[in-house]
This record gives structure tokens, sequence and C-alpha cells, in this order.
């Protein structure tokens, strides 16, 4: 087995030539996404629903027994079975191995991480590469090919985008296949002419705001400031009134998060203590925002509390360019 491109994995897949162990990588979510779409339409094809499994080490409810018996596990009704595994890290690469010494020739497995391969973890990469498929998915910078795959998504859903136009949106929205994919989804749906033109692209900005305010609190705990970077200048080129949202949300993320600790610190339920928040129906935001802090104390949660909130005011009371001050602010959390 080896490491291999994403040109290489595509003609395997042409040829059928699948393994039973694949390690997909990177932060281009959208080519880990077609690509695992791929293995389990030509592997699994109507059979996919009852052989097709994902498990999740971000979920609650993720239990490694659950997941090695499913391995184990006889197909039904078909030769192949799928596994994905998403969100492992490095560090559960090694319990996973551990427990895994021999997968069985019906089980397909698929680990997906949707962040940049640090060096430290090469380690982890040698093991897999012993057993199984390694495939990096980088983000797209060449303009042309970006272009080009932009007119091919907009062809697909009727419309006719030229590459300047094309190059136009990416300018806006940046190189993140997910965003331009989807992007180019809603603005053919809303578009009536057969052609996206910069005007439309340029109304759109103004009607939509792609990236999701939400996004930045997952990408926090993953500190991935660059991401964080790439997402806040979006929402203000899309609207420059997002900015209260975003000191808004993410400040409330982390008074969830510290309530929660401190509901836990004194022996209370977290469903009870949602219920004397008055959080109601919504019972599982202090279970939700105590988990996505997991690793991270209460003084650290204070003290961003305490940066956001000193963010926000010199953002109400001075004259500063807010992407200055959300950068700075971000930088802080993450120190």
């Amino acid at each position: 087995m080896a490491k291999i491109s994403c040109s290489i994995l595509k003609e395997n897949i042409k040829l059928s030539k699948i393994d039973n162990l694949y390690y997909f990588y990177g932060e281009n979510n959208f080519l880990i996404k077609k690509f695992t779409k791929q293995i389990k339409d030509i592997i699994l094809k109507q059979s996919h629903k009852l052989n097709f499994f994902i498990f999740d080490f971000k979920e609650p409810k993720f239990d490694f027994k659950d997941l090695i018996l499913t391995i184990e596990t006889l197909p039904f009704n078909s030769e192949k079975k799928i596994i994905l595994v998403k969100n492992i890290k490095f560090n559960d690469l090694e319990s996973f191995f551990k427990k895994i010494l021999d997968i069985p020739k019906f089980a397909i497995i698929i680990l997906e991480n949707n962040i940049k391969q640090r060096t430290k973890s090469n380690i982890f990469l040698e093991k897999i590469i012993k057993t199984g498929t390694v495939v990096e998915f980088p983000q797209i910078t060449d303009l042309k090919i970006l272009g080009k795959q932009i007119i091919i998504w907009a062809k697909e859903f009727g419309k006719h985008i030229s590459v300047e136009n094309a190059n136009f949106l990416i300018q806006k929205y940046g190189n993140n296949m997910d965003i331009l994919y989807n992007n180019i989804k809603r603005m053919s749906n809303s578009c009536t002419e057969n052609g996206i033109n910069k005007t439309d692209i340029e109304n759109f900005l103004l009607t939509y705001t792609t990236p999701n305010i939400f996004d930045i609190n997952k990408l926090i705990i993953e500190k991935n400031l660059p991401k964080i970077f790439e997402i806040i200048n979006l929402l203000l080129t899309s609207n420059s009134e997002e900015a209260n949202k975003i000191f808004s949300v993410i400040s409330f993320s982390f008074i969830e998060a510290y309530q929660a600790k401190l509901a836990l610190k004194y022996s209370i339920n977290l469903t009870q203590a949602a219920k004397d928040l008055n959080y109601v129906g919504r019972e599982f935001v202090l279970k939700n925002a105590n988990y996505n802090t997991q690793n991270i104390n209460e003084n650290k949660i204070k003290k961003c509390i305490k940066i956001i909130l000193e963010s926000e005011l010199i953002f109400k009371t001075s004259n500063i360019p807010v992407i200055f001050l959300l950068e700075e602010m971000f930088i802080k959390i993450l120190l």
C-alpha cells in the first residue's frame, strides 16, 4: 500500500481497484466527501443503506466497542460493507491500530480527518501506509482548475458562467470548494436567466451569508486560525453588519460552556441546569457546550469570555477596523 495522489485514486476507483483501508486527510472537505461517495456507490450500489456505517469521534455517543463490532460483523446480503470513521485524530489512530489488528476482507474502512497533516504525526501515516492507502486533499489554489470546476458545476445546474465571472466568484468567496459549490447551486436556483453574471454574484453577496458563524466555534476548538480568518473575511465581505453577530455568537458559546462547567463542578445535572437557565426546548445546549470544550478548563473559558467582551466593547466605542479587532481577538483566544 502507499500514499497516492487524488488523480491516482480517481483512476483506481474507475478500475474498481478498492483497498480495505483508506486514510483521507486535508482541508479540502469537498473532495474527501466526493471520493468517499464514489467508493460507496461503486462497491455497495443498491445495498448501501444496510452496509454503510458512519462513526464520528466527535459524537458524544461514540463507542470504540461499537466500531469494532461493526467492522467484524458480516455484511447483510452483500460481499462488502463500508465503515466511515470521521474526525479521527492522530492520537486516536494509535488506539485504532492497537484494537484493529486484522481488517476483514469484507470490510472497507475509510478514516477521515479534515485538517492539515502535522509533521509529528508521520509515524501514524507510516502505520496506515503499511496496511492501507493514504490520500491528502489540500485546498486547490490554481485559479484555472477552480474556474473550470465552477463552470462545470454551473452547467450541471443548467446555467452558464464565464471564466471571468468564475474568477470573480473565487475572488469574493475564496478557494473553499464546499463554499463555491453551495453558492453556485444556490445562484443557479435563484437566477432567472441562463447565465450567471457579475451583477448576479454581487447581488447574491448582499443577500446571503454563506459561511456559518457557528462554524467558528468548531474551528476555535480545532485551533484552526487560518480557517477562522477565512470565514470572518467572507462574512464581513458578504455583510458588514455580521460583526455584531460574530461577537454575540462566540461570546454566548463560551458563556454556555462556562455554565456547563459550573453546573458539573457543583454536581448539577446538565439537563436540570438547562431548565434552570430557561433553555426551553434547547436543553442540548449545555451538553453540546460541555462536550465541545471538554479539553478547555474553567479558567481558560473565563479568560476567553473576558477577551471577547473587551474586544466587543472596543468595537462599539472606537473606529478601529473590525477585521483587525476580530483577528487580534481570535489570536488571543487561541494562545
